[in-house]
């Protein structure tokens, strides 16, 4: 798919999942952004982790990088033991942006060439709007889709 100059945020929300039937447990990678205080980046997180834990994935694991508020790896560890998953933190920045997931992903596909990933993004924790969200929920679904 290619992002139109109108759309940027287009590239940043590709949420995509790859399989392989070399590697049918998919190793997910979280972005994670909180505000100071929070914002709505732990009912996002709880959202997304709910997705991933339902879903068709059957992940391997889950790594996530979080940005902003530092305490929101706490919740994200917290709701990550409640659904069961194994998850850990790549990276903290006080700032930054997607790179700070999408760099490891990378380097994790290029030693692992076969390996399946999926990466989500946790849309809306950023800028609410009333149409972020269903769009969330919307690219999570698929991404957790067998389809």
């Amino acid at each position: 798919m290619r992002a139109s100059a109108a759309r940027p945020a287009a590239v940043a929300l590709a949420v995509a999942s790859v399989v392989s039937a070399r590697s049918p447990r998919v190793h997910v990678f979280m972005n994670v952004y909180a505000p100071d205080g929070g914002g709505h980046a732990p009912e996002i997180v709880d959202e997304t982790l709910s997705y991933i834990n339902a879903s068709a994935l059957r992940p391997a694991d889950t790594r996530y990088a979080t940005i902003g508020d530092a305490s929101i790896g706490a919740t994200v560890d917290e709701r990550c033991r409640a659904y069961g998953l194994a998850c850990r933190r790549l990276s903290h920045a006080r700032k930054g942006g997607e790179e700070r997931t999408l760099a490891p992903l990378h380097e994790f596909c290029i030693k692992r060439p076969n390996a399946a990933v999926a990466y989500v993004h946790d849309k809306g924790s950023y800028h609410a709007r009333p149409t972020t969200a269903p769009w969330r929920r919307f690219l999570l679904r698929a991404v957790a889709s067998r389809e």
